[in-house]
Formats: C-alpha cells, structure tokens, sequence
C-alpha cells in the first residue's frame, strides 16, 4: 500500500526519503543517520541499511545492535553508519514496554523485507506491509478507549485540549490523564508530534518558516525546537 505523504531527494549522492502513512511515517536515507538525544512520542524502529550496527545512547548507557525498537519516550540518541531506515509507529499500535528492545539481525530483515524499499531507497516503501510485521515481532498494543480513540482521530482539528475533550464528552483533566494512563505520552506532546508530521511533509516545497506557518507553528524557531525536542534533529538537517 503506498503512503499518504511521500517525498524524495537526492544530494551530494545520497538519497533521502520521507514517507507518512496510517499511524507511520517513514524517514530513511543512504548516507550516515545521527540524531542527538531527544524522546520520541512513539514507537521508533531503527533499521541499519547495511551490516553496521546501529549505536545506541539511552538511560542504560551505550549500545550496538544489529537493529532496536525504541519505546515511546524512552530519552536516547544515535547513530547508524552506512544508510538507515528510521520508522515512527503510534504509540497504541504495539505492546506498551518500559525499555528498547534489541532485534537480530534476522528480525531486521524481516522488517526491511516487508518494507520493501531495497538497499537504495529506489522503491515506494509499503507502510502498512511494515506495520503488520512490526506488530508480529513485537505484539499488538491493547484496545484503547473509544473516546481516547475518536480524541486521536480529531487531534488536529480542535483549537484547544478543552475543546478536544468535550468533542468526545470528557474534561480536559480527565481526557489527558486517559491519554497518559493508555498510551504513556502526555496529549500535548501527541498534538505537537502531529503538526511536525505536517511540517515536515512540507518542507520540499519552501523554507522551513513556510513549513512551520502551515503547520501553525508560531514561527521557525517553535519548529526547529520542537523537531530537537521530539526527533533530535533540525528540520533543515532532514533535507541534506
């Protein structure tokens, strides 16, 4: 299945590719991948291209593994030389863990595999194909709130949390402490990792204070912390 949102670009050599899709998005490139510490507000797979470990500094110290799966805001930064394959999942698609969880180098296949994109970033990446497989490695999270759900569904729309609660009938206290009870993410944090999403999609098309203005940012500065703050890199730095 093809992503919603998809953009490529080619550099100095290098291929770098974005992609967002249902609860995915997708950010890959064939150069060395090094993002500084930050926490994430969801499931993060990080996926080495080629046989370099990924390196991975978080709460337990340092490590190198063949491939990781990083729990939703579990602070921690890395490194992965030689090409990578870094894919986001919302934090109620898997089984909620308290820490990283390490894959073989055979489980990493099988999730390049299902991704489908080949060593060169060259093909459309199947999201939903990746989704189903990561849930098989590492199990399927557990049925969220209906009101937690329809309060995700509409999280870009409300002006305000309050207006966001009482839309699926809840208060604004009570919607938020659901949200961390369910998901282990505060819901502001939810709402500003989704208007980076829409920035991001496009940042292709003008500059990063265009980018930050349509995804009601306050200015390019509230972007480029935000991007630090929840994905350790600068939203300039996603385009080289």
């Amino acid at each position: 299945m093809a992503p919603e949102q998809l953009w490529r670009l080619e550099r100095n050599d290098r291929r770098t590719v974005f992609a967002c899709g249902e609860s995915t998005v997708l950010f890959a490139g064939t150069g060395d991948g090094v993002v500084g510490a930050h926490r994430h507000p969801a499931w993060k797979l990080i996926l080495p291209l080629g046989d370099y470990p990924a390196e991975v500094y978080g709460e337990a110290g340092r490590g190198e593994l063949p491939a990781v799966v990083v729990p939703p805001q579990w602070r921690h930064a890395c490194e992965v030389p030689g090409g990578f394959v870094r894919v986001s999942l919302d934090a109620h698609l898997l089984a909620m863990r308290h820490g990283p969880i390490a894959l073989s180098a055979h489980s990493k296949r099988r999730l390049l595999d299902a991704l489908g994109m080949g060593a060169d970033l060259a093909a459309a990446p199947d999201l939903a194909a990746l989704r189903t497989e990561a849930v098989a490695l590492v199990g399927a999270g557990g049925g969220l709130d209906p009101r937690v759900a329809r309060a995700l569904d509409q999280v870009d729309d409300a002006e305000s949390l309050t207006e966001l609660a009482l839309s699926v009938g809840l208060s604004a206290p009570r919607l938020r402490n659901l949200v961390r009870a369910q998901l282990g993410v505060p819901l502001a944090r939810l709402r500003r990792w989704d208007r980076l999403r829409r920035a991001v999609i496009g940042l292709p098309g003008g500059s990063v204070a265009d980018a930050a203005a349509r995804a009601d940012f306050a200015d390019q500065a509230h972007l480029t912390r935000t991007a630090r703050e929840l994905v350790g890199r600068t939203p300039s730095s996603l385009l080289i």
